[in-house]
């Protein structure tokens, strides 16, 4: 597996810390992936004794380095580093992506949104109020009317149309 990035620093003769605590002595090599990510590669210093090589490319690399670093998967399961090559003709950075679009709804479009909710709650509670008369058909207009009286209600207006009673009149 090769996997590409730009060196943020590579220290070698340093001691490395232990996940389990402790140190061991050794190099370490910090890189961004050209997908951002900040990586830490830690060495060992018996691995250099296997590849004398891989010490050299690390005492080579400078912050802003590009690199390519080869890596294989060894018999125990783990990732181990055959070699890092620098790379010539420019520098990988992060991919210019355009900041993503906010998802939230402007002020006027929650406004919008909410007249939208208050108008379809007045019309269902216009037909309910309606179909409790009785078993009289009452027609759509009637019922938008009684909608309408609703929702100047909920938004503290005043509405009268002279087409139907008042909502006081009605409830009373």
């Amino acid at each position: 597996m090769i996997v590409k990035g730009t060196v943020i620093t590579s220290e070698v003769d340093v001691q490395v810390a232990k996940n389990g605590g402790g140190t061991y002595p050794g190099a370490r090599l910090t890189y961004r992936t050209e997908d951002g990510k900040i990586q830490e590669q830690a060495f060992h210093n018996n691995a250099f004794k296997f590849n004398a090589g891989l010490k050299t490319a690390l005492t080579a690399l400078k912050a802003g380095d590009v690199i390519s670093i080869d890596k294989e998967k060894n018999d125990a399961g783990f990732w181990g580093v055959k070699s890092i090559t620098k790379e010539t003709g420019g520098t990988a950075h992060t991919p210019a992506t355009a900041s993503p679009k906010s998802n939230y709804e402007t002020p006027e479009e929650r406004a919008k949104k909410q007249v939208y909710i208050v108008r379809q709650s007045s019309i269902a509670n216009a037909i309910a109020l309606l179909s409790s008369n009785g078993g009289k058909k009452n027609t759509t207009e009637e019922a938008i009317a009684v909608a309408k009286q609703f929702e100047a209600y909920v938004f503290g207006e005043e509405f009268d149309d002279g087409s139907v009673m008042t909502m006081k009149e009605d409830i009373i």
